[in-house]
């Protein structure tokens, strides 16, 4: 489950980082030219011009959107840990938006109601998702529901979460669709640090953005 460090950065994004400069460092002890790649991988992850293909490949967004709408992050990782996501922040009503595609390596009947009814209940892990899987951990659920995205009613999960170094807590919502069986995507929604309310009209305002899942 997402939970923000010191520098406002969500734990399982400085997870997935700080994975890929180990990765770097080991690679460039070798000279390798994976090595090489990760670092720009690295470079280029809060470069909006790489950022909107990583985007582009999991949904497809109304544009060009709303200049309230800043592209923060992206990272791709999907061949090495079946794992990418983007990042988009709404300035107006300090929200961050998280794309997110897992591969699905389990059971590939999960509908993606049984995937939020278990994530809420702190039991879902994803096989190969690796690090990535500590964006489940610590979710306090609310309620749960469903609102519509891309045409369909997506299921989701409303809560808290809890940075472990301040212990501030801050809203968080969880949506899942599954576009096929072998991908799993998450929709995701965090409030300002210090709130415990999330801002449903701002969140379905930006669901309306995303015309499809892919």
């Amino acid at each position: 489950m997402p939970v923000r460090n010191q520098r406002g950065v969500a734990k399982w994004v400085k997870i997935l980082l700080w994975t890929t400069v180990i990765l770097l460092v080991l690679s460039l002890a070798t000279c390798t030219m994976g090595g090489l790649f990760l670092f720009k991988s690295a470079t280029d992850a809060t470069d909006p011009k790489k950022i909107a293909p990583i985007l582009d490949s999991m949904v497809s967004m109304t544009t060009p959107l709303p200049d309230k709408f800043k592209l923060q992050m992206a990272v791709d990782m999907y061949d090495l840990m079946k794992v990418k996501f983007a990042c988009l922040k709404n300035k107006d009503a300090t929200l961050e938006f998280y794309i997110v595609r897992f591969k699905n390596s389990e059971k590939t009947e999960y509908t993606a109601q049984q995937f939020i009814d278990e994530m809420a209940n702190n039991k879902k892990t994803i096989a190969s998702a690796g690090a990535a899987s500590e964006a489940m951990k610590g979710f306090v659920v609310k309620e749960k529901g469903s609102m519509p995205v891309a045409g369909v009613d997506m299921p989701i999960a409303i809560g808290t979460t809890e940075n472990e170094v301040s212990q501030i807590k801050r809203p968080a919502l969880f949506g899942c669709i599954v576009p096929d069986k072998t991908n799993i995507q998450l929709i995701c929604a965090f409030g300002p640090e210090g709130t415990e309310e999330l801002d449903k009209k701002s969140v379905s305002e930006f669901f309306n953005l995303i015309k499809a899942v892919k």
